[in-house]
């Protein structure tokens, strides 16, 4: 979980680095240039599941389902997912000019549980790890992205500070959210 953690960490920071240039440069048909290593990653993993396969049946996976406290963890990490959009998006214009914070440290607090929250789904959900990791990493991604949009119209009406003082409803719900969360044992 650590090293699938790290790399998507990595990735995540290093995907618009890389792309940017691309794009600017060369435009859309950019793209192009990051399907063979996309494609050498996907034969790489597929040749490992293979050996992998080849070696014997796929662990049976026990314990029971907790659709409920996964369900409280869900709602965490989409709560979580609107947090890290929200300050991304408007970290630049208010935290650091106002207020001189630092923007490795507010980055850091919001990533800091996304690993754990993949991991909880998964000892959630023992019988649906794909489904568990699936559903955290998703929603942990889409929905903080749809939520900008509503807080963009917020700081257009009531500037930068309107659409932080927001998301200071977020912090409360997910902790709301995660009193409903039990060890799951």
């Amino acid at each position: 979980m650590s090293l699938f953690a790290a790399g998507g960490s990595v990735g995540f920071f290093l995907a618009p680095a890389l792309a940017t240039p691309a794009l600017i440069a060369l435009g859309v048909p950019a793209t192009g240039l990051f399907l063979p290593p996309a494609a050498l990653i996907c034969f790489l993993l597929l040749r490992r599941h293979r050996r992998e396969a080849a070696r014997g049946a796929a662990p049976v996976r026990a314990g029971r389902d907790r659709w409920g406290p996964f369900a409280a963890l869900t709602g965490i990490e989409m709560l979580r997912s609107v947090a890290f959009f929200g300050l991304n998006t408007f970290i630049e214009l208010y935290w650091i000019r106002h207020l001189y914070a630092s923007r490795g440290l507010a980055g850091a607090a919001l990533n800091i549980p996304f690993a754990v929250l993949v991991k909880l789904g998964q000892d959630y959900l023992p019988t649906r790890p794909g489904t568990a990791a699936g559903v955290t990493l998703g929603l942990g991604v889409s929905v903080g992205g749809l939520v900008a949009p509503l807080l963009g119209l917020i700081a257009t009406a009531h500037g930068p500070r309107g659409a932080l003082l927001a998301l200071l409803a977020v912090p409360p719900l997910a902790l709301l959210c995660g009193t409903l969360l039990r060890d799951p044992g």
